[in-house]
């Protein structure tokens, strides 16, 4: 990050409010989004009177995008405010707030691209987490073909965000959450993690998996147990009773669409879980 160390003034700006403060540092920062540079300013804000102090205390608390004027703003920008904190002497009623002033980046996905799939997603959010590896969220409404696509990918595959970055990054699902919809479509949550070769793709969903496979275990047996008992009592032939193995091992669904993963409605779904209110 290459930092400057100047003091220049800084005019914040929220509705008709403005906010004069000045800047002790501005420096640039990558994007690990867009891998592109990002201002961000250390900022300083003094006020003496208690309705100022207790309105840009409420300001900051809803954590919301600002226009700020100051020599060399980027043209259009909207910025954050982040890590803040103030300080102030007993003897007087100046309190000085500190901030973190971040040029804000607008991510306008055009299509999500995985393995030679072009998606179109109507919900989307990506965040990297702190070990830096990318994760995204995608709702997307999936035709049999794409379905049968996305199930036929290999284990790690590559991924393009066009409209945020055309890098490739090889990635792997996670849980993918999913619903029928109406004609021979269905609609998806897709669960998308940076690929680690040092983390098997099962840990993403321990102890889940584990107890899940147990539990898958003892019903397969059980069901066995009672066919067996059935064709041996010459209530179903022998036929008849693969046949239903058979058909119950089908309808558990693919590598990536499982039974397990489906929900009623995936909209409605993800408005009743934080999952969704993260969109």
């Amino acid at each position: 990050m290459e930092v400057n160390a100047l003091v220049f003034p800084v005019e914040l700006i929220t509705g008709d409010v403005r906010i004069p403060a000045h800047a002790a540092s501005r420096s640039k920062k990558i994007s690990p989004h867009t891998n592109n540079p990002l201002v961000v300013l250390e900022i300083e804000v003094r006020l003496a009177r208690r309705a100022d102090q207790q309105f840009v205390e409420k300001f900051v608390a809803d954590r919301p995008l600002v226009d700020a004027e100051f020599d060399g703003a980027p043209p259009g920008s909207k910025w954050e405010v982040r890590q803040t904190s103030f300080r102030y002497s007993n003897d007087s009623p100046v309190r000085t707030y500190e901030w973190e002033l971040k040029q804000h980046e607008s991510l306008a996905l055009e299509a999500l691209v995985v393995g030679n799939i072009e998606l179109k997603p109507y919900r989307y959010r990506e965040e990297f987490g702190g070990d830096e590896r990318l994760t995204i969220h995608a709702c997307v409404a999936l035709t049999e073909n794409e379905r049968a696509a996305i199930e036929a990918l290999p284990g790690n595959f590559r991924v393009v965000r066009r409209g945020i970055n055309d890098t490739a990054r090889e990635m792997r699902f996670g849980q993918c959450i999913w619903s029928e919809a109406e004609g021979k479509t269905v609609k998806a949550e897709l669960f998308l993690i940076d690929n680690d070769p040092d983390e098997p793709a099962s840990a993403l969903l321990e102890p889940m998996l584990s107890n899940l496979e147990l539990l898958s275990i003892a019903n397969n047996t059980a069901m066995r147990e009672l066919l067996g008992a059935l064709v041996e009592k010459g209530v179903l032939d022998q036929a008849a009773a693969d046949g239903i193995q058979t058909r119950a091992a089908a309808s558990f669904g693919g590598s990536i669409f499982r039974r397990i993963h489906r929900v009623g409605d995936l909209d409605e779904w993800l408005k009743l879980t934080t999952r969704g209110a993260k969109y």
